[in-house]
């Protein structure tokens, strides 16, 4: 093809024959992920707090399953609370009169007879009290549903607890399929505009480049604080100096509530503080030790 254009390359480059050439091998890498997604019997989405995961997974199974009047579970991991094999908690949970071997047996059966598949979902196994119990478990969990070809296992977890509640090498299962949620990191400005605008807000006038508006939940939170606050014109990154301030002073009155105690004491404004000044004073980028983080809180709240 390229002999066409050979006394100039540029046109070939110009060319629909190169614009088809990299049409295919963009469709034949999407492929790829069909053809890993196809033969997973497992999916297990990971992300960050607030990104969306529950949201997307939740609006999967009502969409596809519950409005359609088609058989999906759907399990909330804060539910399994106990500190036993998460099947024992599945069981009770669902409140089956036997086994999970023996209702999986029994929802592979209806998924053969209506030529189906049915998802199993697992939404934020971080949730429950006794999570870590999880990493002893997961792979006998996963082991049990691998014998049922028309049950697809999805398991959701935040990105902070994958070394707490999965084993090491969960990632090297062939049929298990892992999608990190990223919110809007591929759309943000079109978020934003969204977002912006269903408040009533006027849009900044530059584009915003914090990775925070990648997250579904900040930007919602973000929004309802510029609400509820006087106008601001959004014309530089000064502008969020105010804005973050309000944004933090309304998640003070929602910890407050939640724990029982006077907004006045700031104690999320403390704790932010300390934080940052532990991260600076010992050049820490990208998190805390929890053995360390909890001393740093209870030093600033003390």
């Amino acid at each position: 093809m390229k002999k066409k254009y050979e006394n100039s390359e540029n046109d070939y480059y110009k060319s629909n024959e190169y614009n088809d050439w990299r049409h295919l091998c963009y469709t034949n890498g999407k492929l790829d992920v069909y053809r890993e997604a196809f033969n997973a019997d497992t999916l297990l989405v990971t992300g960050d707090a607030g990104i969306g995961k529950s949201h997307s997974i939740a609006q999967f199974i009502f969409n596809e399953f519950y409005e359609k009047k088609k058989v999906g579970i759907f399990v909330l991991g804060q539910h399994l609370n106990e500190q036993l094999d998460p099947r024992i908690m599945l069981e009770k949970n669902l409140r089956a009169p036997y086994t999970l071997q023996n209702f999986l047996d029994e929802l592979e059966i209806y998924a053969q007879n209506n030529n189906v598949f049915v998802p199993f979902v697992i939404e934020g196994i971080n949730e429950g009290y006794c999570s870590e119990i999880w990493s002893d478990y997961y792979e006998g969990l996963i082991g049990v549903f691998e014998k049922y070809k028309h049950i697809r296992l999805i398991i959701s977890i935040r990105n902070t607890y994958i070394k707490k509640c999965l084993p090491e090498g969960y990632s090297t299962r062939k049929k298990t399929l892992i999608i990190n949620h990223k919110g809007f990191e591929d759309n943000s400005i079109e978020a934003v505009a969204t977002f912006f605008d269903y408040y009533g807000i006027a849009k900044p006038t530059f584009p915003i480049l914090y990775s925070e508006f990648y997250n579904p939940l900040f930007l919602h939170t973000l929004c309802k604080t510029i609400q509820a606050s006087e106008p601001i014109l959004i014309d530089g990154y000064n502008s969020f100096n105010k804005i973050f301030g309000n944004y933090i002073n309304v998640v003070e009155k929602i910890v407050a509530k939640t724990c029982n105690y006077m907004p006045a004491l700031k104690l999320v404004g403390k704790v932010l503080d300390s934080v940052v000044k532990y991260s600076l004073d010992n050049n820490i980028r990208y998190g805390i030790k929890v053995d360390e983080f909890y001393k740093v809180i209870n030093k600033s709240i003390e």
